[in-house]
């Protein structure tokens, strides 16, 4: 792999824990492809375009039209989207009803904030999603809890807190 491209989309991979209030807090500029540049340090040239900062359960078709339009117009084939859990099956199904013009795209989100959680899921979901693109063929998956899905078949189970 000789390039990423990192699709910023929001959700709570790219909140931040506030330990005085107890609550993960909204941040304006993402923090994802810093930790990937820092700690991941992938073999390749690292892209970033933030479509958005928004809670996934926000999302409108708007929003994932325009999640698309980043897909088309990425020059890497190998790309990484950031996303709230509890839409990730939805945007996926949306861009697995598009062309994915010969790209791989994963959806990668955490149930933890990257940052000011620990212990979080987020740091191994990343390397995990990043790692996994050397594996696959082109097309449209979710990367969450160790594996790989396919967005028209997955489900989050709210229970137990995992992606199957």
């Amino acid at each position: 792999m000789t390039d990423l491209q990192i699709i910023i989309a929001g959700g709570t991979i790219d909140k931040e824990y506030c330990i005085i209030k107890q609550e993960n807090i909204s941040r304006a500029k993402s923090c994802v492809v810093e930790y990937i540049r820092s700690f991941v340090r992938p073999d390749a040239k690292v892209y970033e375009e933030t479509v958005t900062m928004l809670d996934s359960r926000d999302f409108t078709d708007a929003t994932r039209e325009d999640i698309y339009n980043a897909i088309k117009s990425s020059k890497s084939n190998n790309i990484i989207i950031t996303h709230g859990t509890d839409t990730m099956a939805q945007t996926g199904q949306f861009l697995k009803s598009k062309k994915t013009l010969g790209k791989k795209v994963i959806l990668v989100g955490a149930f933890y904030p990257l940052k000011g959680f620990v212990p979080t899921d987020a740091p191994f979901n990343l390397g995990f999603a990043i790692g996994a693109l050397s594996n696959i063929k082109e097309g449209v998956y979710i990367a969450m809890n160790m594996r790989l899905f396919d967005p028209e078949t997955v489900k989050k189970n709210q229970a137990t807190g995992k992606f199957e």
